[in-house]
């Protein structure tokens, strides 16, 4: 593969695959791959990250911790929002271009890769693992792609393990289950025996759970008290206050038991998480991305924005997956608090899996029921960002589906 346009034509044909055959999703494909690899999961310290919303934020401020201690540290995260180099990340930074090809080609040339039977996901995972362990990290902060209990992540058996399960909402449910408890259930599926468990409180049937699976694991949970909440940089939103007093949770235990040095973490809440209420300057205009895509999510956005621009109204522009219409009046319910304009449109999905929006004009009759007053409808994300940037509101937000914000960032790069 001579290029990242060439990654994505192969795992364009992988994907392929696996829709027109019987590969089912089940861990058996992974840890086949991994013991004929040498289990190059066990070969560094993990920290593995589930959860429904705030799992990627946790997942970057932990890693940023642990960098600053000096330590070398992988981070993978999905879904990738400019380019797939950011599923393999060390201390902080994606792996160049150059760097990325070279050692995906030297991967796939690995035998037994070849005759793998594997997801996109599951692919670029697998390639996270190998890197991390062939560059003998300290550790490796591996974000969960979907759920816990299944996903391909969900490989790595070291009792020294840690998880960490950010908060519980309804999301994927015709996946994951349709209740609270269920999806908790799944999420909590990371845990093995002998595992360390970092939770902050929620409600309490998501707890109980929680606690359940961790007593059967013979594994320790650890409950963030709301006082340590309270305890983080005034300027974080209240989302990401949770998801930082969690990671520092994380990195003051990991500080215990692996004797590191104590650093002022401080300047990691300070840390720009790609596409998490991320602040551009476009003439005149301040542009907010952020990939909320749920109800849950939207209603911390707007918590959030409402904090950092009080009494400041916002155009957005949105879309969002075919299976978030069980949610869709919620979301914009949510975000008819700091709008009264909104612009539907689509987008082109080319990640994990098969992804289709839901149709602009839906999302343009569920406005106008909740009282947008100015509502429009442009199926083409460009174009629709260029209408965006024309409307007379100071604010602009780009919110929704994750694979929308890969039609608007490359744009937002050129007006920098």
């Amino acid at each position: 593969m001579q290029n990242l346009d060439d990654v994505e034509t192969w795992l364009t044909t992988i994907r392929a695959g696996v829709m027109t055959s019987n590969w089912e999703f089940k861990l058996e494909h992974m840890q086949a791959l991994m013991q004929k690899l040498g289990d190059p999961q066990e070969k560094f310290k993990s920290i593995h990250v589930a959860g429904t919303s705030g799992k990627t934020s946790t997942s970057y401020y932990i890693a940023e911790m642990l960098r600053l201690a000096n330590k070398k540290v992988g981070l993978t995260v999905s879904p990738h929002v400019d380019s797939i180099n950011e599923r393999v990340q060390i201390n902080g930074q994606p792996l160049t271009k150059t760097e990325f090809l070279k050692q995906l080609n030297s991967f796939v040339e690995v035998p037994v890769v070849k005759n793998a039977s594997l997801s996109y996901f599951g692919a670029l995972l697998a390639l996270a693992f190998w890197v991390f362990a062939e560059k003998k990290l300290d550790y490796g902060v591996i974000e969960v792609g979907l759920g816990g209990r299944l996903d391909a992540s969900n490989v790595i058996k070291n009792p020294n393990k840690i998880c960490v399960i950010t908060d519980i909402g309804l999301d994927h449910t015709k996946v994951l289950g349709g209740t609270l408890t269920k999806i908790a259930a799944e999420k909590a599926g990371i845990i093995q025996p002998g595992n360390h468990v970092f939770v902050a409180k929620q409600a309490p049937e998501i707890m109980e759970v929680f606690a359940r699976v961790a007593y059967k694991q013979g594994a320790a949970l650890h409950v963030l008290p709301n006082e340590k909440i309270a305890q983080t940089p005034d300027y974080l939103s209240p989302f990401q206050k949770r998801n930082w007093a969690l990671a520092r949770s994380v990195f003051e235990f990991v500080t215990m038991r692996d004797r590191l040095p104590h650093v002022n973490l401080e300047p990691t809440a300070k840390l720009q998480i790609p596409a998490r209420m991320e602040e551009f300057k476009v003439n005149q205009k301040i542009i907010i991305t952020d990939g909320s895509h749920n109800a849950q999510k939207i209603g911390a956005l707007v918590a959030g924005l409402q904090q950092a621009y009080p009494g400041k109204k916002f155009a957005v522009m949105v879309s969002f997956v075919s299976d978030k219409d069980v949610t869709l009046s919620e979301s914009l319910k949510e975000l008819h608090k700091i709008s009264d304009c909104i612009i539907a449109t689509t987008f082109d999905a080319q990640q994990d899996a098969i992804r289709t929006p839901i149709d602009a004009q839906k999302i343009v009759d569920a406005a106008k029921q909740i009282g947008f007053k100015n509502v429009i409808s442009e199926s083409n994300p460009e174009l629709a960002f260029k209408i965006l940037q024309q409307q007379s509101e100071e604010y602009l937000l780009v919110t929704g589906s994750f694979f929308l914000l890969g039609h608007v960032r490359p744009q937002l790069k050129k007006l920098q």
